[in-house]
């Protein structure tokens, strides 16, 4: 296999398959750092899964400067499914933790607050209304936040990488053929690994089945309520925002959107 380029950042956000595609590079020789603390740049080639809350993806402009031969991934997927997303990877943790262990203090993260923020008592978690509306308060000031950074981080990139757009491909996560189109761009002589969205769900699956029939049942009731107060909270949000922005992979506008995919139109795996 020969690797095109010496260093690779992928600077989509968290739940954009940036694990398949750690896996992809991983699986074809290229050293690579899958995680959330900050990108160790002098010591390996490919770097992914970042979010802003411990993150140096959002200081790409520093990490051209420094690397000005390196490639730049911009991972998207449809902005409702995105935010449905980051909150079930955190809630689907919540609830399986809980269950190991309920006498073990989970403190607030960046997508859930402390159990005894929401349930006062940890050991019960007793999904009442007052629960209901502790969580949906807080994901709710979580979503806003995250659509207009993404807005402004997503229009940071494209106006920055206009003049250098060999410099960065983007790719929607749900076309066909997404990671040939990174491989053919990035390395010769590949090998095509499993998609890593699916195995993380098998593993997700087996968890779940191999839980009493109590657990499974507080399991089901505490994921029905978080998915249906995710979603009412997107829905509120959204509202206030363009028809187009829910179903949006880039920017909100459609207008906007022709404007730079115009620009990047042979960048752009679609």
């Amino acid at each position: 296999m020969k690797k095109k380029f010496k260093k690779i950042f992928i600077i989509g956000y968290n739940k954009t398959a940036t694990s398949t595609l750690d896996a992809l590079f991983n699986s074809n020789g290229w050293d690579t750092q899958h995680h959330d603390g900050l990108w160790e740049v002098d010591k390996k080639e490919v770097f992914s899964d970042q979010h802003a809350e411990s993150t140096n993806s959002f200081d790409f402009k520093k990490l051209y400067r420094n690397y000005p031969e390196a490639l730049f991934i911009l991972n998207l997927r449809k902005l409702g499914d995105w935010i449905m997303s980051r909150c079930r990877h955190v809630f689907f943790s919540v609830a399986l933790d809980t269950i190991k262990d309920t006498n073990r203090p989970i403190k607030a993260s960046w997508a859930y607050p402390s159990l005894e923020d929401i349930y006062g008592d940890k050991r019960t978690l007793d999904i009442n209304n007052e629960a209901k509306e502790k969580y949906f308060n807080f994901i709710k000031e979580k979503i806003k936040l995250w659509i207009d950074e993404r807005q402004n981080y997503y229009k940071d990139i494209l106006e920055f990488f206009k003049d250098k757009k060999n410099n960065l491909i983007i790719i929607d996560i749900y076309e066909k053929d997404w990671k040939v189109f990174i491989a053919d761009h990035t390395m010769e002589g590949y090998i095509m690994t499993t998609d890593r969205m699916l195995a993380s769900e098998g593993e997700a699956f087996n968890e779940i089945t191999s839980l009493s029939d109590s657990d499974k049942k507080f399991y089901d009731e505490f994921m029905f309520t978080h998915k249906a107060l995710v979603k009412k909270a997107i829905d509120e949000i959204l509202s206030e925002y363009p028809s187009s922005a829910k179903g949006s992979v880039l920017l909100h506008e459609d207008e906007e959107n022709k404007k730079f995919l115009d620009i990047y139109k042979n960048n752009f795996k679609k």
